[in-house]
């Protein structure tokens, strides 16, 4: 599908200009999003050329920056360097909490009035969505709220990091949600399980809206980097992968729990590509286990196309729980075995398109990839199937209709 099967953009009048105007809030920074690789993601936001002027704003970055990032698009972010001490210690950041937020919050009512911005949109109903909510006040802008994750699901599984928290409450934080979704004029919930975590936690139902994720699935045509090479990783060996950030709600304990099931498998690796705040006591677990040490490979954060280059090179992709990540496996054309949890029985069909296994039920999931390990026939078919499914669901160009759909709507009621 090319740009001309896409809606036409509606002609600003006022502004003489094809296109509206978006602000996009996120609780991410540049810094981080350039050590993951997802970087060249943040154009996306612009749907192809719909938006005339794209302005992506980061309130809680480490450091002060503003660049372009395209001819319509511009990034700024409020680092903390702007209190003296407050980038280097987390108590001068809480006691002078009052005045970042104070301050972010007037920065950013002065940009949707200079900017003219149309439409804000909040990548969360915590921080991001009170800020956002609060630019548009007054203004003209419209703001909707953008729901990327089952937060209640994430908190149950690490009540510490799970969960978005305010000033250390997730009772008040969802108190906040509940606020954020009920004067949100668009609630777009990126899967359909989110539909019903989203009215349950105060969005109105007919103000929900469905805006898959998009990937841009060129890049698995593309990739040809050679990442048994580049990380010293045997010809002949087997490989487990799993791809994503290491923190506990995505089980990357279970992940070594795997290994440990996998252990009398001679041949095998089991890699783990991705960082994140579990990093150094997931690599302490494996230096203090024999087994986990000599077949266990951690690679840290990659940059994007490595981390695709691991899809598409491995045996078996194991996803416990995944986003893009899931996506991104059954894109590669490798066979995909993944906790029968959340959202993913709508992109995996169980012994169709992947495998689906019980949640925390680490035998069948090592079960399941000695399963494929052992019939490269069905793991042929099963990454064949999930690779279609993957680019019929999840084609940007394809999911970039939804969107534009969805702000259409939005600007139609404002």
């Amino acid at each position: 599908m090319n740009n001309e099967a896409l809606p036409r953009p509606r002609a600003c009048a006022r502004r003489g200009e094809t296109g509206p105007h978006l602000a996009i809030v996120s609780a991410s920074d540049w810094d981080s999003a350039v050590a993951k690789g997802v970087a060249s993601v943040l154009r996306d936001f612009e749907e192809g050329g719909y938006f005339a002027k794209v302005t992506t704003i980061f309130p809680f970055a480490p450091r002060g920056l503003e660049m372009a990032l395209s001819d319509r698009h511009r990034l700024v972010q409020f680092g903390y360097d702007a209190f003296p001490g407050a980038r280097r210690y987390r108590a001068v950041r809480l006691a002078l909490a009052p005045f970042l937020v104070a301050r972010m919050a007037l920065l950013m009512r002065q940009i949707v009035r200079e900017e003219r911005i149309d439409i804000v949109r909040a990548t969360d109903p915590y921080w991001c969505g009170l800020l956002g909510w609060f630019a548009t006040v007054g203004s003209t802008a419209a703001f909707c709220v953008s729901v990327h994750a089952h937060w209640d699901l994430c908190h149950r599984l690490d009540p510490r990091h799970g969960a978005p928290k305010l000033f250390g409450s997730r009772r008040l934080a969802k108190l906040v949600e509940r606020f954020v979704f009920g004067m949100a004029r668009s609630v777009l919930c990126i899967r359909r399980s989110l539909l019903d975590y989203a009215v349950a936690s105060g969005a109105a139902r007919e103000r929900t809206r469905l805006i898959p994720h998009g990937v841009d699935l060129r890049l698995f045509e593309t990739s040809r980097e050679d990442v048994r090479r580049t990380f010293g990783l045997p010809d002949a060996a087997k490989l487990v992968v799993f791809v994503g950030r290491l923190v506990r709600e995505n089980y990357v304990y279970e992940m070594l729990d795997l290994a440990r099931a996998l252990a009398d498998i001679d041949d095998l690796r089991v890699v783990l590509v991705g960082g994140g705040i579990e990093e150094q006591a997931v690599r302490a677990a494996v230096a203090g286990d024999p087994r986990l040490s000599r077949m266990v490979v951690m690679t840290g954060f990659v940059p994007r196309e490595t981390a695709i280059a691991f899809r598409k090179a491995a045996t078996v992709n194991v996803v416990p729980m995944g986003g893009y990540s899931l996506i991104e496996a059954c894109a590669s054309g490798r066979p995909v075995v993944a906790y029968d949890v959340e959202w993913h029985a709508e992109l995996v069909r169980d012994g169709e398109s992947g495998i689906l296994v019980r949640e925390n039920d680490v035998e069948a999931l090592a079960k399941a990839v000695r399963r494929l390990l052992a019939d490269e026939e069905l793991a042929r078919r099963l990454g064949a199937a999930g690779r279609s499914r993957a680019f019929q669901l999840h084609d940007i160009e394809k999911v970039r209709q939804y969107r534009i759909a969805c702000y259409e709507e939005l600007l139609a009621r404002s």
